[in-house]
C-alpha cells in the first residue's frame, strides 16, 4: 500500500485507493499514519467496499476545531472534486478529520450521492 499524490483545487494530498464496491472516503490527519491504517482498510475490504484514505495534513491545521470558514469550504470543495474525478455515485465519509459542518455541506451539495 503506497499512496499516490493527487492535486485537488491546487492542493496536494496523499491518497490511498483500495478495494472495490461502494466507496468510503476516510479523511485523516497525520496523527494517524497511513501504515497504521491497515486494520481500518481490512475492515472495509471485508465489507467489500472501496476505501479512499485522504491525508489532509499538508493543507489544514492538526486540530479540526481550528479550521476557518474558508478552510472548511476549501476542504468541502476538494472532497466534492475527488468524488467527481472518481465518478462516485454514492459514498460514505468518516475518519479522524471530519465534523458536522463538513457532513452538512456535503449532504447539501451532493444530495443522495452522500450516504451519511
Amino acid at each position: 500500500m503506497k499512496p499516490i499524490g493527487i492535486i485537488l483545487n491546487r492542493r496536494h494530498y496523499p491518497l490511498l485507493d483500495e478495494g472495490e464496491g461502494e466507496a468510503f472516503i476516510y479523511l485523516h490527519h497525520q496523527q494517524v499514519s497511513l501504515a497504521s491504517c491497515s486494520s481500518i482498510i481490512a475492515q472495509y475490504l471485508k465489507n467489500q467496499e472501496r476505501v479512499f484514505f485522504l491525508d489532509v495534513s499538508e493543507n489544514y491545521p492538526k486540530n479540526i476545531e481550528k479550521l476557518t470558514i474558508q478552510e472548511h469550504e476549501e476542504l468541502i470543495d476538494d472532497i466534492h472534486l475527488l468524488v467527481d474525478i472518481y465518478w462516485l455515485d454514492r459514498f460514505g465519509l468518516g475518519g479522524n478529520y471530519i465534523n458536522e459542518v463538513i457532513r452538512y455541506n456535503l449532504k447539501h451539495r451532493l444530495g443522495c450521492r452522500y450516504r451519511a
